[in-house]
């Protein structure tokens, strides 16, 4: 098998016991009977997993792994006695530097250890691999040796199960849902009017069954598609109940970052208090270098996705079947008065906590110091329950992080100005990107394709044009213009304050948000009436509004992000920048699989 190279950073040097002493030790081979001679070459000897101190239940899983386990030779510390005696404490640091060694080299110990799995096991069953209640269920029958993976998912057990699944469905399969929804309403659109249920474009319900159609099509997409690239997690490709299984998968586990294309860090507000979610990211961002393909999305975010793309949902069906016409702009505003006060209200609740959780994140990030993790070892000042001594993941983890970087000074450095602003560049200044900024509007989409798609049929080619024009604005430039000033307030206004004057607060926040959706309307119907008064023809008139009111709407998405954009055009000149550290552009921006 061909090795692929470690990099280690410029002007550093291995420490003495990890990457150079692992590349100097004789290497031996257990006897496998089941894997050939050229496919052993190139791999470490397993040692004895038990010795590190693994507690796990039992699965019966034949793999060639377990062939090579039988011939593991390196002592167990059997009972606390032994383990003070110096035999004792010669054969824990004898296991304790073995491991270390082998993490550090990031070369797979054996072909099956490296394992995958498509990415619709993890979401199947809502996500049963992610919640508690699959605690004790062997999943890793549903992983398969690779060669490669595309996405490795790291997170944290002690977060919301709930909200990374929400996070997960969406990234996974968030895009393929909304072009289907598109589809299903643009079909939805053609057949009602094939069907004359509805001959006029603005009559109340003429978008009822676009929406309708959209959301389900979208929403059956959502839970049901099946994505088969293939994704690491650990609860299915590292055996939970076998120990030489995961052991072995865990020892493994920087040779298993080095081999995917690219990192989805599910955060939450404990992921970088754990200390192998930290080393976790120092491994990916040693073995991948400026081609880091790391993205950080907050656990928080999927849930207060969904809550908005219902609540422009509910807003746009109760607008299309209360709002009688065009022309009756009091009643329009009233019922889209109602309709945000009920709908945004939750957007706002829920929004003001994601915030938090974005502002915390950034504070973690700024100040994260590796020795802050906490491990579960430490915690039981590493005795297992029967009273015999395991060995400290700690010390394991540092070793390796101080061959990498150097330092673990170094490693804290990298996080804190690196990985901290590649997090802020992916979200953007407006704390959400802006395709996902798109694609919670696509209900506003819907609604108004249907109307477009009437007018197509019915050979109004001048409405036509004037309302494609339309969509096309209100969709790209004035939602994401009127989320991103919403989210600017929304972040001033945070923190809880109680009951009574968080009501307040989203109230008010409530209040912008509906006051912002008539200014963007209004401001077409000023455009239109300044227009109307030159000597230009009516058909003229009805198109050249709604071009000079989308070029307006566009200054003020550029003026928001500009710097998104810079970056963008200047990225790969940045990339070809060489750095001892991932430059803060480059990270996820390489090639690889793209996170929606």
């Amino acid at each position: 098998m061909r090795k692929l190279p470690i990099r280690i950073p410029s002007g550093q040097h291995a420490s003495t016991g990890s990457l150079e002493r692992a590349a100097s030790t004789p290497r031996e081979w257990a006897h496998a009977p089941s894997v050939s001679n050229q496919s052993r070459a190139g791999y470490e000897r397993p040692v004895r997993w038990e010795s590190l101190g693994i507690n796990a239940e039992v699965p019966q899983e034949h793999t060639p792994i377990e062939e090579i386990a039988a011939a593991d030779d390196i002592p167990e510390v059997q009972s606390e006695s032994e383990d003070d005696s110096p035999k004792g404490v010669h054969v824990l640091n004898t296991v304790q530097e073995r491991a270390a060694n082998i993490l550090a080299k990031m070369e797979v110990t054996h072909p099956a250890i490296l394992r995958g799995t498509p990415a619709y096991k993890v979401l199947q069953c809502f996500g049963r691999a992610l919640r508690n209640d699959s605690m004790g269920r062997d999943l890793f029958c549903h992983s398969r040796q690779t060669c490669q993976i595309q996405v490795f998912v790291s997170h944290n057990w002690h977060g919301s199960a709930l909200q990374k699944i929400l996070l997960l469905l969406i990234v996974e399969s968030g895009r393929p849902a909304l072009v289907v929804g598109l589809l299903a309403a643009t079909l939805a659109a053609i057949v009602q009017h094939l069907a004359g249920i509805a001959t006029e474009p603005r009559t109340p319900g003429a978008a009822l069954f676009s929406l309708i159609s959209g959301l389900l099509a979208s929403t059956v997409t959502f839970f049901l598609w099946r994505p088969r690239h293939l994704v690491f997690l650990d609860r299915i490709c590292i055996s939970q109940t076998d120990r030489r299984l995961k052991g072995r998968g865990l020892l493994n586990m920087g040779a298993i970052l080095r081999h995917s294309s690219s990192m989805l860090v599910c955060w939450d507000a404990t992921y970088m208090e754990r200390l192998w979610c930290a080393f976790e990211l120092a491994a990916f961002l040693f073995s991948h270098g400026e081609e880091a393909n790391l993205y950080i999305r907050p656990t928080h975010l999927g849930l207060s996705m969904i809550v908005l793309y219902l609540s422009l949902w509910g807003t746009m069906l109760g607008v299309d079947l209360f709002a009688p016409g065009a022309n009756s702009w009091i009643w329009f505003l009233l019922v889209l008065c109602v309709l945000c006060i009920i709908g945004f209200y939750f957007v706002v609740d829920t929004f003001r906590s994601y915030l938090a959780s974005v502002q915390n994140l950034q504070e973690k990030l700024s100040r994260f110091a590796f020795a802050d993790t906490k491990c579960h070892c430490c915690s039981v000042n590493h005795l297992r329950r029967d009273g015999t001594k395991m060995i400290c993941d700690r010390e394991i983890l540092q070793k390796c992080i101080r061959g990498w970087f150097g330092s673990i000074d170094n490693f804290d450095e990298s996080v804190q100005s690196s990985v901290s602003a590649a997090f802020r560049k992916q979200l953007g200044r407006n704390t959400l990107p802006y395709l996902w900024m798109l694609g919670v509007g696509s209900p506003i989409l819907w609604a108004l394709l249907s109307i477009v798609v009437q007018e197509l049929l019915i050979g109004d080619y001048t409405l036509f044009v004037r309302d494609t024009v339309y969509l096309l604005a209100y969709w790209l430039l004035a939602l994401p213009l009127i989320l991103a000033v919403t989210f600017k307030l929304v972040f001033c206004m945070r923190k809880r304050r109680g009951c009574a004057v968080d009501f307040f607060l989203n109230s008010f926040c409530v209040l912008v948000i509906l006051v912002m959706f008539a200014a963007v309307d209004m401001s077409n119907v000023m455009i239109k009436n300044l227009l109307a008064a030159s000597s230009l023809a009516e058909d003229v008139v009805e198109v050249l509004h709604e071009l000079v009111w989308a070029v307006l709407l566009l200054l003020g998405v550029l003026c928001l992000w500009r710097h998104s954009i810079v970056e963008w055009l200047t990225v790969e000149a940045v990339r070809e920048t060489p750095a001892t550290l991932p430059p803060v552009s480059a990270v996820g921006s390489g090639p690889g699989h793209v996170i929606f």
